[in-house]
C-alpha cells in the first residue's frame, strides 16, 4: 500500500470492542473484586465472603446476603450499559451508588467464565446462570438460567480470568502478590463499611486471610486489620462546612511507618487524590522522622452535583469542586502533631502520656536553679538552699566560675566525635531552636565532673564502631548484631541501652522532658507493690507499712530537687505525677516502676551531691534499659506500642549511634563481641 494512500476505516467487531473495554475496566483481579464488592454493597449486603484461587486468575468468588437479582433481569445483567442506577444522563449528577455504568459484570464476562447464583426475598428458589461475552451461555439440553437451591443474596463466580488475553495474563504479578492486592482492597472497604462483615480466604483452605465482624466500628476494624499499635495512636478528625463534611481517623506523631497508608473515600468511593495525599504528607513531614509516614483514613461527603465520578473506567479517580478547600481542611494534621504526646500506655493500673510535644516553646515551669545552690560571689541570687539532703555549708554545691552549657561537656570536632560531630538532640519539650534559647545552663560542678568523666572513660575504637555501624538485626531482646566495615559484632543491648540512658540523664541534666501519669498512684501504694514483688509477702505487713511510710517521707523531702533536675514529680499527696522522658518515642517497661521507686529510695546516695546524681542516674538507667527477655515476649517499650524489635532498631541504636560514648569497660565485659571478619571468611572459603 502506498504511503500516500489513506487506509480504509473499518468498524471493529463488537467482540473486539467489548474486550478492549473490558481490559480497561478489569485491569487485574483486584479490580474485578472491587467492582463485584461494590455491587454487593449497593445490594445492601450485611456480609460479604470472598474466595480466591491463584491470586484470582483461576477463581474469584464473592457471596453476599443482599437483595439479589430478579430472574427476569438475568438475561441482560451482563450486557454492557445495563444498570438499575441510571435512566438518563442527568442522573449522573445525583448518583449515590457505587455502580452506575453497567460495565462491571459485562467486562468480567468478556475476560472470564462467569456464573451467577441469585435469590431475591420473594423468590421461591434461587436461579443459576452462566455467561460468556456478555450473554447467557448456550448449553445444549440445559435451561439457562435454571432453578436451584440457594439462600437470599448473590454468589458470583469468575473462573480463568484473562483466559483470552494471554499478554495481560502473563504481565500480571505472581499469584501471591495479586492475592495480596485483593486482600488490600477488601481491607480498605472493610474499614469504611464497618457495619458490613467481610472475609477473604484462599479457595479450598480453612483459614481466612482477613475477616471483620458485622456491625463493627472503623476503629475496631483498623485494630483488627492494621494492628493494635496503629489503633492506639488514632485521633478522630471531623470537619463540616457548607461545601463538604469530612470525618476519619489519623495517627498522631507517636506513630510512623515507612509505608504511607492512606484510605480516602469520597462519597463512599475508594479513590486516589495526589493533591490531598501530598498536602497531608507535607504536614506530617514536619513531625515525623525522615522517610516515615502516617496512617490516615478519611471519608469526605459532598453534594453529588459537585463530584464527577465518570472520569476513569475503574472509578478510582474522581473530579470534584472545592478541591482547594478540602486540601486546606486536611491540615487537620496540625492538630495531630499538636497531640503527638497523646499516646497512652498502661502499666500497674497507670496511664502514661508523653508530654514532650504538648508545647514546643514553653519554659517547662521548672523551679529556679538557684533555689538548690549555696549563694556564692558568682551567684548573685538571693535564693536560699533547699534541704535536699546535702550539707548547705559544704563546698559540694559550689558553682564553677566558668559557666557552661551542656554542649561544653560534649567532645568537640577535634575530639572523640571526629570531624562529623553534632550536638546531641534533646529529648525534652525544649527541642526547638526557640526553646534552645530557653535551656537552663547547668552550672553545677558535680554535673560537669560527671560528664567529663564520660569523655575521659570513652573507648575510642568502640566509639568509631558505634558511630559508623550498620544495624543488622536482633538475636533476641538482649543481643543485637551490627556491622562495621568488614566486621560483624554482637552487642549486649541491655547494657548498651542502660549506659545510653545514664549518659542522657547527665547531658540533659535539668532539661529532661516528662512523661505525664494520667492516673497517679501514691508512693506508698507503689512501694507496697514493690515489697510484694520482692519479698512475696515474707515481710510482715506492719513492717512493710512502716518502710513504705519512711520511703514516702524520704522521697517527698527530695521532691523539689527530683522534679526540677530530673522530671520526677510527686504532688502534695505523694502521688506520682511525672517521670523523666529520656528518649523520644520510648517508654520504659512500667512493670518495673514500683521496684524503681524502691531502688532510688534505698540505693541512691543522698548525702553527697555528686554521688546522688550519679547513683540516681544509674538506677534510672536500669529502669529505662531494654529489659532482658526472649523474642516471643511483647512488653511495651514505646508510646506507639511498636514491637521491641522495632524499638531497638529504630529508636535505641540510632540514638546510640548519634550520642553514646562507649565506656572502656564495654571492651572487657563482652558488651561488644566480634563474631566475624569478612577477609577471614574468604580464607575459610578458599580452604573449602
Amino acid at each position: 500500500m502506498s504511503g500516500n494512500q489513506p487506509r480504509k476505516i473499518r468498524k471493529l467487531d463488537p467482540t473486539v470492542v467489548n474486550r478492549i473495554a473490558a481490559g480497561e475496566v478489569i485491569q487485574r483481579p483486584s479490580n474485578a473484586i472491587k467492582e463485584l464488592m461494590e455491587n454487593s454493597l449497593d445490594a445492601g449486603a450485611g456480609s460479604i465472603q470472598i474466595s480466591v484461587k491463584s491470586g484470582g486468575l483461576k477463581l474469584l468468588q464473592i457471596q453476599d446476603d443482599g437483595c439479589g437479582i430478579n430472574k427476569e433481569d438475568l438475561e441482560i445483567v451482563c450486557e454492557r450499559f445495563t444498570t438499575s442506577k441510571l435512566s438518563k444522563f442527568e442522573d449522573l449528577e445525583e448518583i449515590g451508588t457505587y455502580g452506575f455504568r453497567g460495565e462491571a459484570l459485562a467486562s468480567i464476562s468478556h475476560v472470564a467464565h462467569l456464573r451467577i447464583i441469585t435469590k431475591t426475598a420473594d423468590s421461591v428458589c434461587a436461579y443459576q446462570a452462566e455467561y460468556i461475552d456478555g450473554r447467557l451461555k448456550v448449553i445444549p439440553g440445559v435451561t439457562n438460567p435454571k432453578p436451584c437451591a440457594g439462600n437470599k443474596g448473590t454468589i458470583i463466580t469468575a473462573e480463568d480470568l484473562f483466559y483470552n488475553m494471554d499478554i495481560r495474563r502473563r504481565a500480571l504479578k505472581a499469584p501471591s502478590e495479586e492475592h495480596n492486592r485483593i486482600v488490600d482492597v477488601v481491607t480498605r472497604y472493610a474499614v469504611h463499611n464497618s457495619k458490613v462483615g467481610f472475609s477473604v480466604k484462599k479457595a479450598g483452605e480453612g483459614n481466612v486471610d482477613m475477616r471483620t465482624p458485622p456491625k463493627s466500628t472503623a476503629v475496631d476494624n483498623i485494630r483488627v486489620l492494621y494492628g493494635g499499635q496503629i489503633a492506639r495512636e488514632l485521633l478522630e478528625v471531623k470537619h463540616e462546612d457548607e461545601h463538604f463534611k469530612m470525618r476519619g481517623h489519623v495517627t498522631n506523631v507517636n506513630f510512623s511507618t515507612k509505608k504511607f497508608t492512606f484510605l480516602l473515600f469520597i462519597n463512599h468511593r475508594l479513590v486516589e487524590s495526589a493533591a490531598i495525599r501530598k498536602a497531608v504528607d507535607a504536614v506530617y513531614t514536619s513531625y515525623l522522622p525522615k522517610g516515615s509516614h502516617p496512617f490516615l483514613y478519611l471519608s469526605i461527603e459532598m453534594n453529588p452535583r459537585n463530584v464527577d465520578v465518570n472520569v476513569h473506567p475503574t472509578k478510582n479517580e474522581v473530579h470534584f469542586l472545592h478541591e482547594d478547600l478540602i486540601i486546606s481542611a486536611t491540615g487537620m494534621a496540625d492538630k495531630t502533631a499538636g497531640q503527638g504526646g497523646s499516646s497512652t500506655l498502661k502499666g500497674q493500673g497507670l496511664k502514661f502520656t508523653n508530654e514532650a510535644s504538648q508545647s514546643k516553646s514553653r519554659s517547662k515551669d521548672l523551679i529556679p536553679l538557684d533555689k538548690f545552690l549555696t549563694p556564692t560571689p558568682q551567684d548573685k541570687s538571693d535564693g536560699k538552699a533547699i534541704d535536699s539532703g546535702f550539707d548547705a555549708n559544704s563546698n559540694i554545691s559550689s558553682i564553677d566560675p566558668d559557666i557552661r552549657t551542656r554542649n561544653t561537656f560534649l567532645p568537640n570536632s577535634k575530639g572523640l566525635h571526629g570531624s562529623n560531630s553534632r550536638n546531641i538532640a534533646s529529648t525534652s519539650a525544649n527541642s526547638t531552636s526557640d526553646s534552645e534559647a530557653r535551656r537552663r545552663q547547668m552550672r553545677l560542678k558535680s554535673v560537669k565532673d560527671l560528664c567529663k568523666k564520660l569523655e575521659d572513660d570513652c573507648h575510642k575504637e568502640l566509639l568509631e564502631i558505634i558511630r559508623g555501624h550498620i544495624f543488622v538485626g536482633c538475636v533476641d531482646r538482649t543481643r543485637a548484631l551490627i556491622q562495621h566495615e568488614t566486621k560483624l559484632y554482637m552487642i549486649n543491648t541491655t547494657k548498651l541501652s542502660s549506659e545510653l540512658f545514664y549518659q542522657k540523664i547527665l547531658w540533659e541534666f535539668g532539661n529532661l522532658g516528662r512523661i505525664v501519669v494520667n492516673d497517679p498512684v501514691t508512693i506508698h501504694d507503689l512501694i507496697i507493690i514493690a515489697f510484694d514483688m520482692k519479698n512475696q509477702d515474707e515481710t510482715p505487713l506492719d513492717e512493710r507499712e512502716r518502710r513504705a511510710a519512711e520511703i514516702h517521707a524520704l522521697l517527698m523531702s527530695k521532691s523539689d530537687m527530683l522534679d526540677d533536675y530530673f522530671g520526677l514529680k510527686f504532688d502534695s499527696n505523694g502521688r506520682l505525677r511525672t517521670l523523666p522522658l529520656l528518649l523520644e518515642n520510648y517508654f520504659p517497661c512500667f512493670d518495673g516502676l514500683p521496684t524503681y521507686l524502691l531502688n532510688i529510695a534505698e540505693k541512691v546516695n543522698w548525702s553527697s551531691e555528686k554521688l546522688c546524681f550519679s547513683t540516681f542516674a544509674h538506677e534510672t538507667s536500669l529502669f529505662y534499659a531494654i529489659p532482658p527477655g526472649n523474642e516471643n515476649e511483647n512488653e511495651v517499650v514505646t508510646p506507639n506500642n511498636n514491637s521491641w524489635k522495632w524499638t531497638i532498631e529504630h529508636v535505641v541504636y540510632p540514638e546510640a549511634k548519634k550520642c553514646l560514648l562507649p565506656p572502656k569497660v564495654f571492651a572487657e565485659d563482652c558488651t561488644f563481641m566480634q563474631l566475624a571478619n569478612l577477609p577471614d571468611l574468604y580464607k575459610v572459603f578458599e580452604r573449602c
